[in-house]
């Protein structure tokens, strides 16, 4: 088991998706024992990983994702353990192979091109990549005969990302294999036929295989394949006979063809169905008998389903469409549906039955028929409900909650909720009784996207958890009163915009001159004000109230002509200015912003000084950029600024400042947090690079400075801590200082390895 953690590098971290490929290869090894009856192999191989968890061999990153780690101390001892059992192939050395090689691994294509000694691992039982490769590599048709013909005793064989157009016949004489992974072949288009001799193939990985589009028509002859990944794989219909692989658990997508729609009925021949199902092209099913003889309803191991239908006349077939949902009614252990193209008037009574306690996700959309939606507030355990383009629907009411016969409260889980693109919806009401808010208890973020014609007057007032709401391309929404705790609010498209707290307010609307008018809850945390083209002025009084706000944005508005900066919530840590093209200066204030933590300043053509603008000393990161217009940001603009790590000036061509103060010490040197510093397209700023730089610094940046010739004035024998110095597009450059550069020295992109001889001409 130890030979086979070689796919893992040092330091290497798994998610759930490879840990599972890793099972997989144990299995495919034969290292996993069949346990209790009933008990699956891949829980058994779930016990064995959990088993090196407990002795420190994995360790988990956190208790919140299940990510691991496998050290790097492992990973040496399995390499040490397996000795002459493996043979790795990323380490830049020949190939040791013997007799006794079984398992090797590889993590670079040219790997593959000293193969001359393979012949002899004759026992050869597991060629496999190790972690994923480094770059795209392809392997030529030679180079993959060879191997196939010397791998008669292999059991798992990995061949991803190998830009292979044609898989030879000969994969067919590999009797033995069992894990065989050819995903993110983007150019493959068939497989050959041969792979169905492979009767003991358990797990075969095709996902992402963009131009396949047909399987091997004797797939059926897989009995004892466990595992099929054909993730975002064009296929378009599935092979005959199925329901063979009575073991197969793992199945992407189930394509239906016109000649050959009830094909679906082959799905009841697989018990063991897990995880996720797509079933795509249902209006193909012919006889909705066979989609009853799938039996679904008893497919206790899949979490995910999704249905489609792709075909666009569904007018016609409304009553068909609902017999095959009826028939499609999954077991209650799923957690996640969607629904797409659905083209019936009804859903069918158990789409929301709150039988389904373990469903967390819906998404319906395209469903244009239906003018009701299913009772989804009766599903207890719902968190998530998405509903797209459902275009019949005109108003949502009591049926949405559910029938009222429970007494728990509907939607008591949902914490995510959108609608969008529902052209006809004009109203939401809530059921008589529940005007108190209880029907969502629990929701914390609400979009409203493209309901033109919906009236926001009748939508709860009191949302208990509420934190997020959008609203976009809803010019009749309105909402007069607003959740006291919101944090945060994002509007587009609407005219009354003064009447929202508001995280993003954006459009372009004529009557909004002044923001705010009203007082925005003082829970808000962000505020972003983008693309108002006729807001003039900034109510400095209402934003003193605004004691958590955190970060605020203000973005295009292109009358905006001062900034009431000395009225901004000192809670403030990061201040954000883009696109205000009349705006001239800052004016005072922004020091006494005692949490201010990063400001940026960008792209105002007619700032001309921040002379005046004092910042506070908290401030960490500050950019100044695109500021044509800029000519002098005053003596105290940067002399205060001990805690100052990151300082970007970038084409300010106008701006000019005196680099030495009275006192004979550099600007620059007083920044004695400094780490970071880019000088981009400033050809004023070249005093900067003549002062004396801050000891603190580890990263310099220097762009388009055309007139520079060299650099040794800056003294970079005392930045005992520079790290890497970056020199882009600096055309007259001719010399390089003589002492402390730093190790990691870049010159227009690329990176200079010898320095003996400083001349760059």
């Amino acid at each position: 088991m130890l030979c086979l953690l070689l796919d893992i590098r040092k330091d290497y971290k798994m998610n759930e998706y490879k840990k599972e490929g890793i099972i997989r290869l144990w299995m495919a090894e034969g290292l996993l024992q069949s346990g209790k009856r009933g008990k699956r192999i891949e829980d058994v191989g779930n016990e064995y990983f959990q088993d090196l968890i407990s002795r420190s061999l994995f360790q988990p990153l956190s208790k919140d994702k299940p990510t691991i780690l496998m050290h790097d101390l492992s990973h040496d001892l399995a390499i040490f353990v397996s000795g002459e059992f493996s043979c790795r192939l990323d380490d830049g050395d020949k190939a040791k192979f013997s007799g006794k090689t079984r398992h090797v691994s590889y993590s670079k294509m040219k790997d593959l091109e000293s193969f001359e000694g393979l012949p002899l691992a004759k026992s050869l039982s597991t060629f496999i990549q190790s972690g994923s490769l480094d770059g795209t590599f392809s392997i030529s048709m030679p180079q993959l005969e060879r191997l196939l013909s010397i791998g008669g005793c292999l059991r798992a064989l990995c061949l991803s990302n190998l830009d292979i157009i044609i898989l030879p016949d000969s994969i067919g004489n590999l009797k033995h294999l069992r894990y065989f992974d050819l995903s993110w072949n983007d150019n493959i288009k068939e497989i050959p036929n041969t792979l169905c001799r492979l009767y003991n193939m358990q797990t075969l990985r095709l996902s992402k295989c963009g131009q396949l589009t047909r399987l091997p028509k004797d797939m059926g002859n897989l009995v004892n394949l466990r595992h099929l990944e054909i993730e975002d794989v064009p296929l378009e219909k599935m092979p005959p006979m199925m329901r063979n692989m009575k073991d197969l658990q793992t199945l992407c997508q189930f394509v239906l063809c016109k000649r050959r729609g009830s094909s679906i009925k082959e799905l009841g021949g697989l018990p063991y169905l897990s995880g996720e199902l797509e079933i795509r092209k249902l209006e193909n099913v012919e006889v909705v008998e066979d989609v009853l003889e799938a039996n679904l309803k008893d497919k206790r191991y899949l979490n995910k389903l999704v249905y489609l239908w792709s075909s666009d006349d569904a007018a016609n077939e409304s009553t068909r469409h609902g017999e095959v949902l009826d028939a499609l009614q999954p077991h209650t252990n799923v957690k996640e549906l969607r629904i797409e193209g659905y083209g019936g008037e009804t859903f069918s009574n158990w789409v929301g039955h709150r039988s389904y306690t373990n469903m967390v996700t819906v998404r319906l959309s395209n469903c244009h028929h239906c003018c009701l939606l299913p009772p989804f507030g009766q599903l207890p355990s719902l968190q998530i409900l998405k509903i797209y383009n459902c275009r019949g629907v005109e108003r949502i009411g009591a049926e949405f909650y559910g029938d009222g016969s429970s007494n728990t409260k509907p939607f008591r889980s949902l914490k995510f909720l959108k609608f969008e693109d529902m052209p006809a919806w004009q109203e939401w009401s809530i059921p008589e009784g529940r005007e108190d808010g209880g029907c969502f208890p629990s929701l914390k973020h609400l979009r409203i996207i493209k309901c033109p014609k919906l009236s926001g007057s009748s939508l709860p007032d009191y949302l208990p958890s509420i934190e997020q709401v959008e609203v976009e391309d809803c010019p009749e929404f309105l909402l007069c009163n607003f959740p006291s705790n919101l944090k945060a609010l994002a509007i587009n498209s609407y005219e009354d915009v003064m009447k929202f707290p508001s995280l993003q307010i954006s459009g372009r609307y004529e009557n909004v001159m002044k923001f705010p008018e009203t007082l925005l809850p003082t829970t808000l945390t962000s505020l972003y004000i983008e693309n108002l083209e006729n807001l003039q002025v900034l109510n400095g009084e209402g934003f003193e109230h605004l004691t958590s706000l955190e970060e605020l944005m203000i973005e295009d508005c292109e009358e905006l002509q001062c900034f009431p900066g000395e009225m901004l919530p000192k809670s403030l840590t990061t201040l954000c200015l883009y696109e205000l093209n009349k705006l001239e200066d800052l004016g005072k204030g922004l020091q006494h912003l005692t949490s201010l933590k990063e400001l940026r300043i960008s792209y105002c053509k007619n700032l001309r000084c921040l002379s005046g603008t004092g910042l506070p000393a908290s401030l960490t990161s500050l950019c100044i950029a695109y500021l044509p217009s800029l000519e002098d940001i005053g003596d105290d603009f940067l002399r205060h600024l001990i805690s100052l790590e990151k300082l970007e000036i970038k084409k300010c061509n106008n701006l000019q400042y005196n680099a030495v103060e009275e006192n004979g010490k550099g600007v620059l040197e007083q920044l004695i947090s400094l780490k970071k510093l880019v000088l981009s397209n400033c050809e004023k700023l070249r005093s900067l690079l003549e002062g004396q730089l801050p000891t603190s610094l580890t990263s310099l940046e220097i762009h388009v400075f055309p007139r520079l010739r060299d650099l040794n004035r800056m003294g970079f024998q005392h930045l005992c801590s520079l790290e890497e110095l970056t020199i882009f597009n600096c055309e007259n450059l001719e010399c390089l200082p003589d002492q402390g550069l730093p190790s990691t020295v870049y010159i227009d992109g690329r990176r200079l390895l010898e320095r003996n001889g400083q001349r760059l001409a």
